[in-house]
């Protein structure tokens, strides 16, 4: 491990195995989440939820990097009540008993299915069977609404029981049948069963986009890299470019994660040349493994995978890109990862 990179955490144990983080990239927000560019100023840190965290820059000097705020949970109301989301996500209703609880992590356009979908976990504080027995239309802030079609609960599809044990989430990812227009759910409601009592969810003002989406801003040097808000995963871009004259544009990335996770790379990538030429992905490649379809395999923590998406063929190659967006999320769909890069050179 480079001397480098070690001054970049507070404990090696902590370190997340990335090949530079000595410098800076704002997000949309004006946070900073990585540039491999330049020595930060100050002392370095380890922020965000839990013991495993992405190593990220101090925050004390004043023309060092700034983060982002933590995530807050909204607001979940009295028990049993609908729920206010107020624009903020994760969101939670509770049941009037305090028995169980809903969380709505992530409401969005998803990838190239391209219509409204919503995720959530379902955690009861005892031994139970769950069963969905109505997705209400979800009415978003235009006055649109939207019918759900189908649903996962842990990644399968399933209309059955669920048997769970206390203390034990449910994930589950409801489908709905067109591409949300609205950049708000104003209401939305869900009906389960729990153990044979019907019980009913509503909740209000959910924002309507991945929740991890930020923007790393490579200021026209790689690596660059992305973090999401808890500081748990890094994704490095390190190189765009054709690496061949009869391929298209490659861009190369790694992506690290604090814990072991299963990590999923999809059709859907594009990116955007600064001469508005539009690039979409043709194939991709992830931890060995090569499609045009979604591919997954397994990150163990803190050990970088490395994968690559190719774009088709353009008449020309700008020389940076002002945006470039990957398809690449933890594959349990709480929450997704939407990682965007902008302000990126070409090779």
């Amino acid at each position: 491990m480079p001397p480098s990179f070690k001054a970049c955490c507070v404990s090696v144990a902590l370190c997340m195995a990335l090949s530079a983080c000595t410098g800076s990239s704002k997000s949309a927000s004006g946070s900073v989440v990585g540039n491999a560019s330049g020595n930060l100023p100050g002392t370095s840190q380890t922020l965000g939820l839990g013991a495993n965290m992405v190593p990220v820059a101090d925050t004390n000097s004043t023309t060092g990097p700034q983060l982002q705020d933590p995530i807050t949970l909204a607001d979940s109301g009295s028990t049993g009540a609908g729920v206010d989301c107020n624009q903020q996500l994760p969101c939670e209703w509770v049941s009037a008993d305090a028995q169980i609880s809903l969380t709505v992590s992530n409401a969005a356009n998803i990838a190239t299915r391209s219509r409204l979908s919503i995720q959530l976990s379902m955690q009861p504080l005892h031994d139970t069977d769950i069963l969905l027995s109505h997705v209400g239309d979800a009415l978003d802030s235009t006055g649109k609404s939207y019918k759900h079609t189908d649903h996962q609960l842990n990644a399968a599809s399933s209309s059955l029981v669920q048997d769970v044990l206390a203390g034990t989430p449910i994930e589950a990812t409801l489908n709905f049948n067109e591409t949300a227009i609205g950049r708000t759910v104003f209401e939305w409601s869900i009906e389960f069963m729990d153990a044979g009592m019907l019980r009913n969810a509503t909740f209000r003002n959910i924002p309507v986009g991945t929740v991890t989406t930020h923007q790393a801003d490579c200021q026209n040097t790689l690596p660059c890299i992305w973090t999401n808000p808890q500081r748990d995963v890094a994704i490095e871009l390190q190189t765009v470019g054709e690496m061949s004259a009869s391929d298209g544009l490659t861009a190369s990335f790694s992506v690290t994660t604090a814990d072991e996770v299963s990590v999923a790379l999809d059709d859907g990538s594009m990116a955007a040349g600064s001469d508005n030429t539009l690039f979409e992905s043709r194939s991709h490649e992830l931890g060995g493994t090569n499609d045009y379809r979604q591919i997954s395999t397994i990150a163990l923590a803190v050990t970088p995978v490395y994968g690559s998406v190719t774009f088709y063929r353009t008449e020309a190659v700008p020389m940076e890109l002002d945006v470039i967006s990957l398809t690449l999320f933890k594959e349990q769909p709480v929450p997704r990862w939407d990682p965007q890069f902008i302000n990126v050179p070409t090779e």
